[in-house]
């Protein structure tokens, strides 16, 4: 049997503290469940098409504006082009002159007095305007020179002060290396091995134990550390760590050598101070107590803390930068969304003001029904970048921030992608209104007939392009296929209602399925057009569970913003069925999510 230790094994003393009744994590929880039903009412809002209060978005005084009727060029001194039915007159919403499109398809942030400001709305501008000055409102603030300076601080941590020029020369690190190697070396990772090296302690002192100063206990008769004389009742040990010759008052047995018990049989042994944040919570089976003086107690119990610290701070940091890392991710998909939105909507406007539709115009000419599908597919690509950018800001909610400075960041993204969305939704039924007034309205049926074709078309592609990637992901990484097989009955009901499309269209149906299975095709072949790319270092890491996890998780996401399109491109009643599908298939998803945190890999659950 293993030797028993004269004093019971104390880890830590811990002085219990009376918590308070709110802690900060409590108010952060808080505050970021209020944010996420804020995200949830955004998705709501632009599902059912919630209208955007024009008193939100007040528009900039005219009053300064140049008549356009005084104006026969662009007043762009290097451009100077004749206005015509094809080259429009626009006008700089900030110095009021009249210029060709060209000219003005820059924007800035401004006022409603037609001031630069950062908290304004956005405009068209001319260039020299574009250019002018730095913003006169609004508040910025440049925390640039306080970064640095915070960056340039070199903090340490508090060396020990010791009590002998020596120990301030003693590398305790090497020492405690020592102790550890010697200690495998002998037969740490053997119980019966450690049993033995315990009774063998009291009669010979091995080499590996023997620190850089050491003493034999016959070349002093004094403590080297209090200087009393040695005698009967006081005898002489020598400590572990540096070697010299010292009293039980001056030393106790309080350095443990220990193989940790949930590691693997291979695992290096490790040193610990007992009774010290950072030693084991229990005694290790294979373990071997070590004498140590006070002094060097002091020295190993400083390295100590600072490596729990340091271990929690590395934990702390890897959070941080898990969740700093997927906020970034999201931010860039943002940003790339954003872009294509201040891409399109000027081009929106430009086929909206040039359009010269009169209402006797027939309707089957070859040259109306091509303005017209370049007009309807503008319409539905704004709409998509719109419904792409409530998905991707709604993915934000899945993210749980841990510290102030965590939620202040969410928070601030969140309102600033709001606005954005805000106000470009806003121009956006703006223009389809005008739209409508300038229109007849079989012209604008026929427009919203092209939208609804390409919508359902569009929703059945990515339906049975994502059941198939989740096929192959069950297959390989061998886990059931329920996901794969929630999304088969979506992509059915989904062609009966494109079937019936394409029949209206007069279109050949088999001729149609033929070009989607050889675009699915492409697509699978090449990663970058997937929707579910599983990460391959967290897939090495984590295997199967890792992949049934994100792709329930990716799957739930691009089901919401196919159901999302469609409810934005469509009326309420058209596809119907389609719609119920996606909805029911979105929650199916999210409880087999749920269900994935118990019970992942099995047939039932695919997490």
């Amino acid at each position: 049997h293993k030797a028993k230790m004269a004093a019971p094994y104390v880890p830590i003393v811990q002085n219990p503290k009376k918590l308070p009744v709110r802690t900060t994590s409590m108010t952060i929880s808080s505050e970021w469940s209020e944010v996420q039903q804020n995200i949830g009412t955004l998705v709501s809002d632009h599902q059912n098409n919630r209208p955007i209060d024009a008193q939100d978005f007040p528009f900039v005084k005219k009053t300064h504006w140049k008549p356009s009727g005084e104006v026969t060029n662009c007043s762009n001194r290097n451009c100077r082009k004749k206005f015509g039915l094809t080259d429009r007159k626009h006008h700089c919403y900030r110095c009021g002159q009249v210029f060709c499109w060209k000219c003005t398809r820059y924007k800035r942030k401004l006022s409603i007095m037609a001031e630069p400001d950062p908290n304004g709305r956005s405009y068209q501008v001319c260039a020299a305007c574009f250019d002018e000055g730095p913003q006169t409102l609004g508040q910025t603030q440049d925390h640039t020179d306080l970064f640095y300076t915070l960056k340039g601080r070199k903090t340490s941590p508090n060396r020990p002060q010791y009590s002998s020029r020596r120990h301030r020369k003693l590398d305790y690190r090497k020492e405690c290396r020592r102790l550890t190697e010697g200690f495998q070396a002998a037969g740490g990772s053997s119980w019966l091995k450690s049993a033995s090296l315990e009774i063998m302690k009291t009669f010979s002192l091995p080499d590996w134990q023997k620190g850089s100063f050491y003493l034999p206990k016959a070349a002093t008769d004094f403590c080297q550390l209090c200087e009393q004389k040695f005698g009967l009742l006081k005898q002489k040990h020598n400590c572990r760590v540096c070697g010299r010759v010292v009293c039980a008052s001056c030393s106790a047995e309080n350095l443990i050598l220990f193989v940790p018990d949930n590691g693997e049989q291979d695992s290096d042994p490790q040193w610990a101070i007992i009774k010290v944040k950072g030693c084991p919570e229990v005694e290790p089976n294979l373990c071997l107590y070590q004498r140590v003086c006070g002094s060097c107690q002091t020295g190993l119990e400083d390295i100590q803390l600072a490596l729990v610290a340091e271990a929690n701070q590395a934990v702390v940091e890897e959070e941080q930068q898990d969740i700093f890392s997927s906020i970034k991710q999201i931010y860039e998909k943002i940003s790339v969304t954003q872009a294509k939105i201040d891409t399109q909507l000027p081009k929106y406007q430009e086929l909206i003001e040039g359009l010269e539709i009169s209402a006797g115009s027939p309707k089957y000419l070859p040259q109306a029904r091509s303005n017209m599908q370049v007009l309807a597919k503008a319409q539905a690509d704004l709409s998509d970048h719109l419904t792409r950018l409530v998905v991707e800001v709604a993915s934000l909610k899945r993210l749980q921030p841990s510290t102030a400075g965590q939620l202040k960041l969410l928070k601030s993204l969140l309102r600033s992608k709001y606005e954005f969305y805000q106000e470009n939704m806003f121009n956006f039924r703006d223009l389809k209104r005008r739209l409508g007034d300038m229109t007849p309205t079989e012209v604008l049926d026929e427009i919203q007939a092209i939208v609804d074709h390409q919508a359902i078309n569009s929703a059945y592609i990515s339906t049975k392009q994502l059941g198939l990637e989740a096929l192959l992901l069950a297959d390989k990484h061998k886990f059931g296929p329920k996901i794969a097989q929630v999304l088969a009955s979506v992509e059915g009901v989904v062609e009966e209602e494109l079937q019936l499309s394409i029949k209206q269209n007069k279109e050949d149906w088999e001729q149609h399925q033929l070009q989607v299975q050889e675009f699915v095709k492409r697509c699978l072949k090449g990663s970058s057009h997937r929707f579910v790319r599983p990460s391959r270092r967290l897939t090495k890491a984590h295997g199967t569970k890792y992949v049934s996890q994100f792709l329930s998780e990716r799957c739930e996401i691009v089901v919401t913003q196919i159901y999302l399109q469609l409810c934005a491109k469509c009326v309420d009643k058209k596809f119907k069925k389609s719609k119920e599908a996606l909805q029911s298939a979105q929650l199916q998803l999210l409880e087999n999510q749920n269900q994935g945190a118990t019970t992942v890999g099995t047939e039932s659950t695919i997490g």
